[in-house]
């Protein structure tokens, strides 16, 4: 691997928000002849920061593969929003290619209307059974780190959302203690027809890091935390930035060697070798 390769994919590794606001300002094909080369693990970082359009843009001109790898790792939400802005075909395909635990929340999401809170909820939020005890609940805490918000949010059995509580309060519980008898049994909570706008102005965000998404029966379909939610708006929002401003990036000092058409080059002179070659 060449020094330069190696500067890039570092720089991609600690600046993926700088990296996705160099390739927004390149033509199209040449952010996709990039994203083509680098590894998955990138590409999924990147894909992170990305703009809408650039990013529906290049999962068109991707390919089906490489974008249901892409998507398998990126935030369910924000997936969506993706996938609803590609054709019907395309869609499809890498609905089909993702795996079941993937596919099934992003059909679900898909099946509401465009920036609802039922299509921007995170399917996959941990929530626990109202009948189990304070140990086996931090059991499956731990059990699932990744997926426990601030906030833990409590099913009956019926999966209809009956309580919230903390992981602190959960932590200084007694073990023996049903989740039951220490939630709490008022909870705010978001309907999954409620429009963008709405959520981003809900009153319960002053001091709520995420709040919780129910259907009209009133079971639990996901929550949406307060750092998705601007992530999207500013995904739909942000102007690209002119290129004074990104070269007066220190970190894009660790780049300016190669140059920002060097960034791009450097990731596709492979790809150019093999077409050449055929």
């Amino acid at each position: 691997m060449s020094s330069d390769r190696i500067i890039l994919e570092n720089f991609i590794t600690h600046h993926a928000a700088d990296a996705a606001r160099i390739l927004e300002q390149l033509r199209i094909d040449e952010t996709v002849a990039f994203l083509q080369e680098i590894p998955n693990e990138l590409a999924m970082a990147i894909f992170n920061h990305l703009e809408h359009y650039t990013a529906v843009k290049s999962l068109e001109l991707i390919g089906p593969e490489k974008s249901a790898a892409i998507v398998e790792k990126l935030p369910l939400q924000v997936v969506s929003v993706f996938l609803r802005r590609l054709n019907p075909e395309l869609r499809k395909a890498i609905l089909n290619l993702v795996t079941e635990k993937i596919a099934v929340p992003l059909r679900r999401l898909l099946g509401y209307p465009a920036e609802s809170a039922g299509a921007l909820a995170d399917p996959l939020v941990l929530a626990l059974p109202e009948d189990i005890s304070i140990k086996e609940a931090l059991r499956r805490v731990q059990k699932r780190p990744e997926k426990a918000l601030y906030y833990l949010y409590i099913l009956s059995r019926d999966h209809i959302l009956t309580g919230v509580l903390t992981l602190r309060e959960l932590m200084l519980a007694r073990p023996t203690a049903t989740i039951s008898s220490v939630m709490h049994r008022s909870v705010v909570r978001l309907s999954a027809e409620l429009d963008f706008g709405a959520i981003l102005n809900h009153p319960a965000w002053q001091d709520k890091h995420a709040l919780p998404v129910v259907d009209k029966s009133g079971i639990l379909l996901g929550a949406i935390d307060y750092k998705t939610l601007r992530r999207i708006e500013k995904g739909s929002e942000r102007k690209r930035l002119p290129q004074h401003a990104l070269n007066a990036s220190i970190a894009l000092g660790e780049l300016y060697t190669i140059g920002l058409s060097g960034l791009v080059r450097s990731a596709t002179v492979p790809l150019k070798d093999r077409s050449e070659n055929n």
